[in-house]
């Protein structure tokens, strides 16, 4: 297994969040699609669809092949992670599975508390997750026994999903439904920084969600985070101290670039910003309410997909559309994995498919 990825082939829920109970969707139709230049033409390099909807699979990025697949007793909320020797999974019933990498099979498997609503982080023999009722747990990798756990009330209303925990040196940073950006000692779970990223507003329950269900990300010392119906900010990963931050809601992702940050927001409209002083760049509305995934950066390219199949090159520079190409005939919820020169890509009905420049 020299050049392998892990894929979930579940009916993802992972990069595609959801408000439960609060009666018929209500979202604009999705935009047309627009003419435009086309730059190039994504090279389709292999496809391959999965044959069950609770698995997880190792791939050869090179040609599509599968070395395992391993079907699991219940959905999968958020992607696997790869560490020890082993590929740990979570699902929607508080379930946390370790597999074996070279083979698959379970190596133990524990129930935790509520659905398992991020991807796991592996660090220094430990598993770091989060539940849908805000708590953060530890555990051991050999056996799954909890090392600690750190639990937090939530909102009467909150998206399903959950943002990424990130690992800077000896801590956990995790994103929290309350707005709060939180950083624990991975050790002990104690609580070294604490930084609210956007505060609750209005008197309505839907109004006064501020959930983080993107994923953080680092560069350097600085940690860029995005809230729904908040704030896009820039924090100190060691003190926690915010450095900047700017109106915007997304339950989607974000992307960092060497100068610039890349966000979807919750309409579908795609914004750059400055990383330094957080400006605005530019925006590219010509998506907007397509449902796309989180942005990725492909060389001097943002990649997004979106709930029709469609996978969209854009330029970083400016935001116009590059290349486009529909993948699928079902929706596209995860944000496109990207590995040198080709982009990855997995749709809800289990399609694989990898594209090339």
């Amino acid at each position: 297994m020299k050049k392998m990825s892990v894929l979930l082939t579940a009916l993802c829920l992972a990069g595609c969040s959801t408000i439960s109970g609060i009666g018929e969707d209500n979202t604009p139709a999705p935009s047309k699609l627009v003419a435009y230049q086309s730059q190039f033409s994504p090279q389709k390099m292999w496809s391959h669809k999965m044959d069950a909807t609770k698995a997880v699979a190792i791939f050869d990025l090179s040609n599509g092949m599968t070395y395992w697949r391993s079907p699991l007793k219940q959905t999968l909320v958020a992607g696997p992670s790869i560490g020890n020797n082993l590929v740990i999974a979570g699902d929607n019933d508080g379930g946390l599975w370790a597999l074996s990498l070279a083979s698959g099979k379970t190596v133990w498997h524990v129930m935790l508390s509520d659905p398992i609503v991020s991807s796991p982080i592996i660090s220094n023999n430990s598993v770091f997750v989060r539940t849908l009722d805000g708590s953060v747990w530890a555990l051991n990798i050999q056996d799954g026994s909890v090392r600690w756990q750190s639990a937090h009330s939530v909102h009467t209303m909150v998206l399903s999903g959950g943002s990424k925990p990130l690992l800077v040196d000896n801590n956990i940073i995790v994103g929290s439904s309350n707005g709060n950006l939180t950083a624990y000692a991975s050790q002990t779970g104690a609580v070294k920084w604490q930084t609210t990223i956007a505060r609750p507003q209005g008197p309505a329950d839907v109004e006064k969600m501020v959930d983080i269900v993107a994923d953080p990300k680092i560069s350097g010392n600085v940690v860029y985070v995005v809230t729904y119906q908040g704030n896009l900010a820039a924090v100190n990963a060691q003190t926690g101290q915010k450095l900047w931050q700017t109106p915007l809601s997304s339950f989607t992702g974000l992307a960092v670039a060497p100068q610039t940050i890349f966000v979807t927001d919750a309409k579908g409209v795609v914004w750059a910003f400055d990383r330094k002083t957080g400006k605005e760049i530019w925006k590219q509305e010509d998506l907007k309410y397509r449902r796309l995934t989180a942005p990725a950066v492909m060389g001097n390219m943002l990649v997004v997909a979106d709930a029709e199949g469609y996978v969209h090159w854009l330029s970083q520079s400016s935001g116009l559309t590059l290349a486009r190409v529909n993948v699928s005939s079902s929706s596209i919820n995860s944000a496109p994995i990207v590995h040198g020169k080709e982009v990855y890509i997995l749709s809800t009905n289990g399609l694989v498919t990898d594209y090339s420049y």
